[in-house]
């Protein structure tokens, strides 16, 4: 792939995003040019293209279904003409498309005492802060360690799973209002004059590549420390007689998981 647009240079030598009204293109080199030679290098096309579900009856599949070049690049035809040059260049049948499924944002996670939505059925973030896996191992250590501090009860699945919403359905939240707070930003710019819009939209898109400094809360986020947080506030809670605090229970595994979600925080 790589060789069909080295006469490109901005796609071929750099990592590029391109921004259009309805989604985004997202283009790399993949091989060091070091270790390869150029026919044998490679290029990573991923493209975005948000749907209005009330005007696109298409039907829609969850993973990977092959396309056409065709059907790909008629969704980015007000692109620029070397994105649209590099996607025309791909290889008949290398395309796969891959339908991300945004349902409403939820207010509770859990429902009847019995049901809980982990990860990315739980809300409908769609990779907007690229750390999906991290959320979903975090949901479910949060329900791990909720079951165990709720056996006891005599509805112990009902209380872990009040227990698994009071933490971490307040975490999303957050995230909902920051995106909210995004798009206010977004749609002021909108009403700017056409000298100003671009400055201020190149700006406020420049602000959100930094997010990583701007969102510890997020990136840097201790599951553990919040369980631990969680249960000294609530240690006051009287427990059945003969069950260990939580200062008793598995020190070397507490250990062992925050170290397993540090890794993921990092690579998701």
């Amino acid at each position: 792939m790589w060789p069909r647009v080295k006469h490109l240079p901005e796609i071929a030598e750099t990592t590029t995003w391109w921004y259009g009204k309805a989604g985004h293109v997202y283009t790399s080199p993949v091989d060091n040019p070091e270790d390869l030679c150029d026919e044998e290098r490679m290029l990573e096309i991923s493209c975005r293209n948000v749907v209005d579900p009330a005007t696109d009856s298409r039907t829609r599949f969850s993973w990977g279904v092959p396309v056409t070049n065709e059907r790909v690049v008629s969704h980015f035809t007000d692109y620029d003409l070397q994105v649209r040059g590099a996607m025309a260049v791909a290889p008949e049948g290398t395309w796969k498309e891959f339908s991300a499924f945004a349902g409403a944002r939820l207010d509770k996670r859990t429902a009847w005492d019995k049901v809980v939505l982990l990860g990315d059925a739980s809300h409908p973030l769609s990779g907007a802060f690229g750390s999906g896996a991290a959320y979903a191992l975090e949901d479910g250590w949060i329900l791990a360690r909720a079951i165990e501090y709720t056996r006891g009860s005599m509805h112990a699945l009902r209380d872990a799973l009040k227990i698994f919403d009071e933490i971490r359905s307040p975490y999303y939240l957050k995230m909902y209002e920051f995106l909210d707070e995004q798009k206010q930003k977004a749609q002021a710019v909108k009403g700017l004059d056409p000298e100003q819009r671009f400055t201020a939209a190149l700006s406020l898109r420049a602000d959100g590549l930094n997010m990583e400094s701007k969102m510890p809360w997020i990136y840097m986020n201790d599951i553990v420390h919040v369980w631990e947080q969680w249960v000294a506030k609530h240690e006051e809670v009287v427990r059945p007689e003969g069950r260990n605090s939580m200062g008793e229970q598995g020190t070397v595994l507490l250990d062992d998981l925050r170290a397993a979600i540090t890794e993921v925080s990092v690579t998701a």
